[in-house]
């Protein structure tokens, strides 16, 4: 595909089904914000553990992964972590899901935090429960919402050991 200038695209020698850019797509319009500029997908680690820092970290005995799309400022992240095996682990401390790909945005007040779904099992609450990751943290939690009381962070011991399932996506930004 040749693009030429004022006279449109023109298909001659055509030998590929891609399509090479240097520098961006503009999307729906031409200022910088419809500029479409940074994209990347990948995978990511995620851990399992009982500590916003380093703590104790649960096995994945069925295995734990995580894949995130970036565009932009805009970071998609999904991961799973099955038979979580929570021996060793502070059974009263959070459980925490660590090692995102980017770090969210830092935000001036009022703090931010970003909302995500999940889906658990063997593992007891009551309400329902959501991912969460607060502004410049690189950990998520799982928080139950129930109505008219506090939000409340899953903690180890509500997991079933070598049993539980959790899987989470969310959408949050960032500056990186």
């Amino acid at each position: 595909i040749t693009l030429n200038g004022t006279t449109g695209v023109t298909t001659t020698g055509l030998t590929s089904n891609d399509i090479y850019l240097s520098g961006g797509v503009f999307l729906g319009g031409t200022g910088s914000a419809n500029k479409l500029s940074d994209y990347e997908f990948g995978s990511w680690t995620p851990v399992f553990s009982d500590a916003a820092g380093t703590g104790n970290t649960a096995t994945a005995n069925g295995g734990k992964r995580g894949f995130y799309t970036k565009i932009g400022n805009t970071v998609h992240v999904y991961c799973i972590g099955s038979n979580l095996v929570t021996t060793g682990m502070t059974g009263a401390n959070d459980l925490y899901i660590q090692g995102l790909p980017f770090t969210p945005t830092p935000f001036s007040g009022p703090n931010q935090s970003f909302v995500g779904t999940a889906r658990l099992s063997d593992i007891t609450y009551t309400g329902y429960v959501v991912s969460q990751v607060a502004d410049s943290t690189t950990y998520l939690r799982l928080n139950e919402v129930r109505s008219n009381l506090a939000i409340d962070s899953i903690i180890v011991s509500q997991l079933t050991s070598a049993a539980a399932d959790v899987i989470l996506s969310m959408t949050y930004q960032t500056n990186s």
